[in-house]
């Protein structure tokens, strides 16, 4: 599970550079200390992803016990799926989202704090970055809805949020990589493809010796169970 959620967030990362970075760039980090705000920035977004996950665990927490897992999990993989092969229905919910009363208040905020250059002003940003849209926290939030728990829901959306440090930080320390042109469009589509699966496969409960091996090690036999 831990493997996975911090898989897709650090090749995701590598792919969405160009969405996120301008704006990780434009943040006024202190000067006499750069790194520590860099650092205290990109856990902000940690704690909203966190938040998130415990969300989302625990209203997969409440399906659990209501005994539909199977359901639940199907439902992931199903979105998870449409996400990846409908690339337009992210952008209509993104579409949506960015024209709520809620997104505009974020981005006024967002707006504000970058008159002040202090490590409390890179957390916050980083707290209401983690609330912008973005297709590839979509797919993370159907994985921790998936885990079934809160706890494990919360650990999900934090291990992608940690994925996502090497290139988000070496692109602040470095803008030069902004420029760089990552051949990954098909990353994140596979890992989603694969996540997606796997979601589907706990959701069917189909009995397969070796999958469910290769499942305990990666820590996502637990996930959506109903045998």
């Amino acid at each position: 599970m831990i493997i996975t959620a911090f898989t897709l967030g650090f090749f995701g990362s590598l792919h969405c550079l160009g969405m996120c970075g301008p704006l990780a760039m434009a943040i006024p980090f202190p000067k006499d200390n750069r790194v520590l705000g860099i650092i205290t920035y990109n856990m902000g977004r940690v704690v909203t992803y966190s938040i998130f996950g415990l969300i989302l665990g625990s209203i997969g927490s409440s399906l659990s016990f209501s005994g539909l897992q199977k359901g639940f999990a199907l439902a992931a993989g199903i979105m998870i799926f449409l996400l990846v092969l409908i690339p337009g229905l992210s952008n209509l919910f993104s579409k949506g989202y960015q024209q709520s009363v809620f997104m505009s208040w974020i981005k006024k905020e967002i707006s504000n704090r970058f008159q002040k250059k202090t490590l409390t002003t890179s957390f916050v940003v980083g707290v209401l970055n983690g609330f912008l849209p973005c297709g590839l926290v979509y797919v993370a939030l159907a994985g921790a809805l998936a885990t079934g728990k809160i706890l494990s829901g919360s650990l999900f959306m934090i291990a992608f949020g940690l994925g996502t440090f090497p290139a988000m930080i070496s692109l602040c320390l470095a803008p030069g990589l902004l420029k760089f042109k990552v051949q990954s469009r098909f990353i994140v589509p596979g890992i989603s493809l694969v996540l997606a699966i796997l979601f589907l496969y706990r959701g069917l409960a189909i009995e397969l010796p070796v999958v469910d091996h290769l499942l305990l090690e990666a820590g996502l036999n637990n996930i959506a169970v109903c045998k």
